[in-house]
């Protein structure tokens, strides 16, 4: 399924282009933190030719730059274990990752403090790695905003968005039609409904964008006919043991609401 296969390719550019632009974030950070801590005066003289901040001739910029694969190599594993590799979707997305952001931030400052206590070699100046925590913060979050709005930008314009159907026409199929159709960045396409018979009353969110396809009887020509690469089951509805293996046969990836403000989880 092309749009699947497109889609996939996305996420991983994406996560990809984050990986690298966080490498060079962090090592940009980290070498304007020894300026601002070390250089300032220079800075102040070249920018504003003034004299402003303490003057440090001892302090040298070389020991920052043979520190630098720690430092990369520390923030890389602590982003790692903080989640920021991760897939974020939904309506607080940008704010769970700009946390996530934060923590890992902190938690690699902490560590690299922990170094510089047994390692004498690696530059351990409090100043420095205050303001490395601020800096990296300040440059990194921007870009994740930066790649979050890019992505919903392809996707509102239809670019690997995943064709989905929704079996069911209880409450919480029709609360997670709302939000399929109202929150683009999730990436998903409504295509219709499924169910033994149309929907009634309709939700709001639903009146001008409900599509009743069929009942269960056609999933098979309804699976095939409108390409579905995503299909979403209401538990109260049907269970999952006899829709996995039809999924599977045409290549769908088969969700369960579990509860409505969960959403959904991922079964296959």
């Amino acid at each position: 399924r092309r749009p699947a296969m497109k889609r996939s390719l996305l996420d991983q550019g994406l996560l990809f282009a984050k990986f690298l632009t966080d490498v060079v974030g962090v090592a940009l950070a980290f070498l304007l933190a020894y300026a601002f801590k070390f250089k300032i005066r220079l800075i102040s003289q070249v920018l504003f030719n003034s004299d402003y901040g303490p003057l440090y001739e001892h302090a040298q910029i070389e020991p920052y730059i043979n520190g630098l694969g720690i430092v990369l190599s520390v923030s890389m594993i602590s982003f790692f274990m903080a989640g920021l590799y991760d897939t974020f979707r939904g309506t607080l997305a940008t704010l769970t990752e700009a946390v996530k952001l934060a923590k890992g931030v902190s938690f690699a400052v902490l560590l690299l403090m922990a170094i510089s206590f047994v390692y004498k070699p690696f530059p351990g100046s409090r100043y420095v790695m205050a303001y490395f925590w601020v800096l990296a913060i300040a440059v990194l979050v921007p870009s994740r905003w930066a790649y979050a709005s890019l992505f919903v930008w392809l996707i509102r314009r239809g670019l690997c968005n995943l064709n989905t159907l929704i079996i069911g026409r209880d409450v919480r199929a029709g609360i997670m039609g709302g939000r399929l159709l109202h929150t683009p960045q999730l990436g998903y396409r409504l295509a219709g409904y499924v169910s033994d018979q149309p929907m009634e009353p309709l939700p709001y969110a639903l009146r001008d964008h409900y599509r009743y396809l069929g009942d269960l009887s056609q999933l098979e020509r309804i699976l095939t006919e409108y390409q579905v690469e995503n299909v979403i089951a209401s538990s109260a509805d049907l269970s999952v043991e006899t829709l996995l293996p039809l999924c599977r046969s045409h290549g769908c990836q088969l969700m369960q609401a579990t509860d409505i403000n969960q959403f959904y989880f991922h079964l296959d």
